[in-house]
């Protein structure tokens, strides 16, 4: 039986917790402004002023990619190791926690990163690596991906199971270091990659992967795979590749921010004729009634009492926003949708939902539950004190990573040796180039491939 001493404990706990939970998204609004307005500099010194947590992933993530954009690769890669190892041992959940979480929120739980989020990790570490000149360094952040998306696709019923961005990135790195016959399959796996994803996430393939395929195959003289190109293709990809007296450049363009969740509050009936089921049986209860979040046609008179549950989801945005073109010495380059982590992290929630919802009314449940408890033995003031309680904890998890951009485009271009200004056509006070420096200045040498990458906002 609970004491009074017990269910003072019971409550105090529950109110500190509510008091101390102030969500991420709140923590990381004025970082992604000064990202967006007064460069990484300022963003990077004003994140340094907030509590360090390096025993949470969250953030060593952000901590991770601020510095990197911030030019500090190497310090960037430590972080974001650190953030990788801990992200590993979280998949081994901790029993008491997930009790806790039970009677307060999921916010109690260690964040632990979703699939996509592990994976640009990954990408960003190569970023780090070619920028420091380690080619083989950054194919081992490829290869790291691609280990943890052979896991991804077990579960056959997750909308992400394969990154076709990680694998046409995997491709040009393989080419990069002249590893031609890894770069034709990573090209030829990517295409494959994007064909899902136009199916899932309204992702084509980019045109000029095509012409890869085909620069790649005639180098390795697969004739019958370059036969699949009819003439018009051909002749478009020769305009388009280079010779041995060019220099290639691939640009990153990445642009805005993924979206912050949301929360979304509901109350949810639960009948007289059940709530006696709904008390004794929490879990089992309420996979039965998740689908009662989205409405219900219930007699006042027949509603025993209403649960108010708290959900995460992601704010409706019909389209992506208009990509600025390159400009590289006045020469317009377009860039092609790759990754659009907005759509990946929606998907995913919304694959999610279900498990959520159901683990949300059981919490509430078991705290409705506890409260009667209370009440029977200690009258309703008591009663009312854990129910204001329990309200206070239940708060949607709406934790992610977000200073990642919604989306990474890539241009791919051959040019003439010499010195060239690169910087998006629109450049000024919304983009990178217009807050730190009016264009990206580079030095292209025949034969050789420079990357670059880019922030808009």
């Amino acid at each position: 039986m609970l004491t009074k001493s017990r269910i003072l404990i019971f409550i105090a706990l529950l109110l500190a917790f509510a008091l101390n939970c102030a969500h991420h998204p709140a923590k990381m609004e004025t970082i992604r402004r000064l990202m967006a307005s007064d460069g990484y500099r300022s963003a990077l010194d004003e994140f340094d002023k907030m509590d360090r947590k390096e025993g949470d992933v969250l953030y060593l993530l952000e901590w991770g990619l601020l510095l990197h954009y911030a030019g500090e690769y190497g310090r960037s890669n430590e972080v974001f190791e650190r953030a990788e190892v801990l992200s590993e041992d979280l998949y081994t959940k901790s029993i008491s926690r997930e009790a806790a979480a039970m009677i307060t929120s999921d916010l109690s739980l260690e964040y632990v990163p979703k699939p996509h989020e592990q994976v640009l990790i990954n990408y960003f570490r190569a970023l780090n690596y070619i920028f420091l000149g380690d080619k083989e360094g950054a194919l081992v952040e490829c290869r790291k991906a691609g280990d943890k998306l052979m896991l991804y696709s077990e579960d056959d019923r997750r909308p992400y199971r394969r990154d076709a961005f990680i694998e046409y990135l995997t491709g040009i790195l393989y080419e990069w270091d002249g590893e031609t016959n890894n770069a034709f399959i990573s090209y030829r796996n990517a295409a494959w990659g994007y064909w899902i994803y136009d199916q899932r996430f309204g992702v084509a393939e980019p045109p000029f992967l095509a012409c890869d395929i085909l620069r790649t195959a005639r180098s390795l003289g697969f004739t019958e795979e370059a036969a699949r190109f009819g003439p018009e293709d051909v002749a478009s990809c020769d305009s388009q590749s280079g010779g041995p007296g060019l220099a290639k450049v691939v640009v990153f363009l990445e642009q805005g921010f993924v979206p912050a969740r949301q929360e979304w509050s509901v109350s949810v009936p639960i009948l007289k004729s059940e709530a006696k089921g709904a008390h004794l049986h929490p879990y089992d209860f309420s996979a039965g009634i998740r689908s009662r979040i989205y409405g219900h046609t219930y007699d006042a008179g027949d509603i025993a009492y209403f649960l108010r549950v708290a959900l995460p989801l992601y704010p409706r945005l019909t389209s992506q926003p208009d990509v600025p073109a390159l400009l590289l010495n006045g020469r317009r380059i377009e860039a092609h949708l790759c990754e659009d982590v907005f759509a990946i992290a929606k998907e995913e929630l919304d694959h999610d939902m279900p498990r959520i919802v159901a683990k949300t009314l059981a919490r509430a449940l078991i705290k409705y539950k506890a409260k009667d408890a209370i009440e029977d033995s200690y009258g309703k003031i008591w009663g009312a004190i854990a129910n204001i309680a329990g309200a206070a904890t239940e708060q949607a998890d709406l934790r992610t990573w977000l200073s990642l951009p919604r989306a990474i485009h890539i241009a791919e271009v051959y040019t003439e040796p010499g010195s060239y200004d690169l910087l998006p056509q629109q450049a000024g006070p919304s983009s990178e180039a217009g807050s730190d420096q009016q264009a990206v200045q580079l030095e292209l040498d025949a034969g050789t491939t420079t990357f670059v990458r880019i922030r808009v906002y």
